[in-house]
């Protein structure tokens, strides 16, 4: 007889925050009087949090895979 387990069986489900990308562009008074054509400030987020109840490291990848890193970016950006 052959006995069949659920022991490795788990919930995957997950809600990933994968891209966001905010910029803001400088208003026009802001960059005539400090004689700029263009101004921007921006911030990128990559990966930045998963909601999960799954019990191994990330629930995309299975096994001892590492889950993607988290990285943030942020900047200024300027034409003269």
């Amino acid at each position: 007889m052959i006995n069949f387990s659920d022991g490795l069986i788990t919930d995957g489900s997950f809600i990933r925050v994968k891209n966001i990308s905010l910029s803001y562009q400088l208003p026009g008074s802001w960059k005539q009087k400090a004689h700029l054509q263009n101004a921007r400030l921006y911030l990128q987020c990559q990966n930045l949090f998963t909601i999960t109840n799954y019990k191994g490291l990330d629930p995309e990848t299975p096994g001892l895979n590492l889950p993607p890193l988290r990285m943030i970016t942020a900047g200024f950006q300027v034409t003269f």
